[in-house]
């Protein structure tokens, strides 16, 4: 099962049961050396907050991965101030320059179905792999996983075979296996450890190494229960057993008993600015959108609406740039940034989706351009019962920076 990215949930909350008023009292965690994170640039360091048998809890710094995988391909990323990313190792991109997924294993079966590309002597494995980059309708939609592609394969064989008696499980893997090594070469590579917040947890030698009791490997005991947006910062939570994962995945899909508070800096609040309103609640559905790796706001009627509802405190009333504590009810996909476009200027720094804000006839003017600097969301508190206790804990990641310093930006009426 994924874990939420942002808390991606399922729709059963609306309005959460109260927390128990118990508490654990949370002993100070030992003293962590971080002399294994001493080459990797103090901005973009994790800060432990808390660790024990069960869980480790960290402070995750903005422009972090949460968790590893591949460096994006793009030469510029506009949501990184720092510049570019790295460059993949091979030049095997279209247009946009992203070969991500599904893309990236659609060129391996049409790579691998060009004759030329295949070794001699050809075999049944290969004739199939041929006939299959042939046909690009069965290219487009032949799955990833191993279970699945078998059972594609076997549906389609009169269709890949000369003779259908010939298809056998065996064949169908030998073909994955095929596919996938030529897909590993698409994909840009891998990030290193130092670029993950969990990548770091294991540099710091914060895991556990069991023996899997099926295969006999070992296996390390580090789970992940959440997710935050790369450009965001704060307070996260991974497991160190299986057991507290599935006590911290059980607690996150029903919702009721996990507690988040955002901070975020806006630089136009209407509901404050023209309404003179200190809180108040967001209620807008949101389904994904035909952008890649965006949400939008939809009717509640749409197919694929998802309710998202997330509450708003203003902490510094003035006028001009905001500091605004954002609780979201729901857990969608970047709900607190679309939510916060759609009211007003969007959250400060956000690439994503300040474009679309909501700027209500006013023209932001800032010195260092409207989406420059680092996206102005930070968790800064998150409680959950604790998954060996069962008592409510709480940890909060002390605000980054920008949340004092950010208020170079000025709000003039036209």
């Amino acid at each position: 099962m994924m874990p939420p990215n942002d808390g991606e949930l399922t729709d059963q909350e609306e309005k959460p049961k109260q927390l128990e008023p118990r508490s654990a009292t949370i002993a100070p965690s030992r003293a962590i050396a971080y002399t294994s994170l001493e080459h990797i640039d103090q901005s973009l360091r994790i800060k432990i907050l808390h660790c024990d048998p069960s869980i480790v809890v960290i402070d995750k710094p903005g422009r972090l991965r949460s968790v590893p995988g591949h460096a994006r391909n793009n030469d510029f990323d506009p949501t990184l101030p720092t510049g570019p990313r790295k460059r993949p190792r091979e030049k095997k991109f279209d247009n946009d320059g992203l070969l991500p997924g599904q893309k990236a294993w659609t060129a391996a079966i049409q790579s691998l179905g060009n004759e030329t590309a295949l070794p001699a002597p050809r075999d049944l494995c290969d004739e199939c792999i041929t006939r299959l980059g042939g046909i690009p309708s069965l290219v487009a939609s032949t799955p990833r996983k191993l279970d699945v592609f078998c059972r594609y394969i076997h549906r389609n064989r009169q269709r890949l075979m000369d003779n259908s008696n010939n298809y056998s499980e065996g064949l169908a893997k030998d073909m994955f296996k095929k596919i996938q090594e030529k897909y590993r070469s698409f994909l840009p590579e891998k990030t290193k450890l130092e670029d993950s917040a969990l990548g770091q947890i294991r540099l710091l030698g914060l895991y556990r190494t069991d023996q899997n009791q099926a295969t006999g490997a070992e296996q390390d005991d580090l789970y992940i229960v959440h997710r935050l947006d790369c450009d965001t910062s704060g307070v996260m939570v991974f497991a160190r057993t299986q057991v507290a994962a599935s006590e911290l995945a059980r607690d996150w899909r029903l919702r009721n008993v996990i507690r988040k508070s955002y901070l975020a800096h806006v630089r136009h609040w209407p509901p404050f600015h023209k309404n003179e309103e200190l809180f108040g609640s967001i209620d807008l559905p949101l389904k994904p959108s035909e952008e890649r790796l965006k949400w939008r706001v939809c009717a509640e009627a749409d197919e694929g609406a998802r309710v998202s509802k997330t509450l708003w405190r203003v902490l510094s009333p003035k006028a001009g740039p905001l500091e605004l504590e954002l609780t979201p009810i729901t857990g969608r996909t970047h709900q607190l940034r679309i939510h916060c476009s759609e009211i007003g200027s969007g959250i400060t720094g956000d690439a994503l989706y300040s474009g679309q804000a909501n700027l209500n006839g006013l023209d932001i003017v800032a010195l260092d351009g409207p989406i420059a600097g680092p996206l102005c969301l930070h968790a800064h508190r998150l409680s959950f019962p604790h998954p060996e206790s069962g008592l409510v804990v709480e940890f909060v990641a002390e605000p980054p920076s920008w949340f004092r310093d950010a208020g170079a930006s000025t709000v003039h009426a036209k």
